[in-house]
């Protein structure tokens, strides 16, 4: 299992890379829609899950395993996760996802409930940075125009 463990994670990086070239090619034949696309695909490729829990996975502490058992909880976003407040929920539904009432396992999960709120919290702060600093320079072209 190892060995087809190490086979993936290199496919995986070669995916990842030629991803990364085809978007610059697209970007540098102005096909913009195209390398959105492209760019789209290749951070599904990095984060190595489907596209509906992708979301969830751009979270530190998050990956396939922990973004599924928080979406079929009814979490989809990291806004979502915000909004829960606490880290309450969300340590419940990795027990619960993991199976198993061995102390040290809940105690993993506990300790990750915290860092993917703290996680979580800084994602949805950057994306609201990142919005905010487009609008005003949106603002800042309309009234320059």
């Amino acid at each position: 299992a190892r060995k087809s463990k190490g086979l993936l994670q290199a496919l995986q990086e070669k995916a990842f890379t030629r991803a990364a070239r085809i978007e610059v090619f697209c970007e540098n034949l102005s096909w913009g829609d195209l390398a959105k696309l492209v760019a789209v695909i290749r951070n599904r490729i990095a984060l190595g899950v489907k596209a509906d829990i992708i979301a969830l996975a751009e979270i530190p502490y998050v990956r396939g395993f922990r973004a599924r058992v928080l979406h079929n909880a009814g979490i989809r976003t990291p806004e979502a996760i915000v909004s829960l407040g606490s880290t309450d929920f969300i340590a419940q539904k990795l027990i619960e996802g993991s199976q198993s009432q061995d102390e040290i396992v809940i105690k993993r999960e506990w300790r990750a409930a915290k860092m993917i709120l703290k996680g979580a919290k800084e994602l949805v702060e950057s994306k609201l940075q990142r919005a905010l600093s487009l609008a005003q320079d949106a603002a800042a072209s309309v009234q320059e125009g």
